[in-house]
């Protein structure tokens, strides 16, 4: 079971949606059981991603902000082409797989990095 990809779906289902859903409306907009996503909301809600009130769940609204996602992915989209233009230094016959691997743990770093800045 791939738990990243079913809660990134929750997730973006509730940031494209800019609307409070139940736990039935993000079943039927994601066509999968209510019980698979009951079971993925608590690690949304625990990490702040979604917040839950009585029945009704909703992004945090920092993600909903137009302006705010737009400069993101243009700044996203801006590093990981300057990451696609430089080489990799690994051995030969890298196949996609594993640049992607490694495109995405660079991300993962840079963000990291990014934090520590902001403390």
């Amino acid at each position: 079971m791939d738990t990243n990809s079913t809660r990134m779906l929750i997730f973006k289902t509730l940031v494209i949606s800019k609307k409070i859903m139940t736990l039935s409306d993000i079943s039927r907009a994601i066509k999968m059981p209510q019980q698979k996503i009951a079971y993925h909301l608590p690690f949304l809600e625990d990490s702040g991603l979604i917040v839950k009130e009585e029945n009704f769940y909703y992004c945090q609204p920092i993600f909903i902000n137009e302006d705010l996602i737009g400069e993101c992915l243009q700044s996203i989209t801006d590093v990981t082409r300057k990451m696609l233009d430089t080489p990799l230094y690994l051995e030969e016959g890298i196949d996609e797989k594993n640049a992607e691997t490694i495109i995405k743990n660079c991300m993962k770093a840079l963000f990291l990095m990014s934090i520590e800045e902001i403390d």
